[in-house]
């Protein structure tokens, strides 16, 4: 049997609130939030707000990285999260989902 380091989780969500979506500042709240909430070691962060609508940004921690990809153009947006812990607090990101 093999064994693995961690999970990988990919989540899509949609019909998520596009106002949010498109606000870096409230993204990278959400995001530095659910890091310290599952008692992660946050170790850098870089967000980017694109132009006309869109954010994309990283929280580096020591056991892996957390990262986001909004398009609020469709509603749509990608969590990607890679953690090398099995136990993680998973917040409700309050993006009326």
């Amino acid at each position: 049997m093999e064994e693995y380091l961690g999970k990988h989780i990919l989540l899509e969500l949609k019909e998520c609130d596009s106002i949010v979506l498109n606000d870096i500042e409230t993204i990278e709240s959400i995001m530095l939030s659910a890091a310290k909430t599952a008692k992660l070691t946050i170790v850098e962060k870089c967000f980017h707000k694109f132009s006309p609508y869109g954010v994309s940004g990283v929280v580096v921690i020591a056991e892996s990285h957390l990262s986001i990809h909004t398009w609020p153009p469709s509603i749509i947006m990608q969590q990607l999260i890679f953690l090398l812990v099995i136990e993680i607090v998973i917040l409700n990101m309050q993006l009326n989902i």
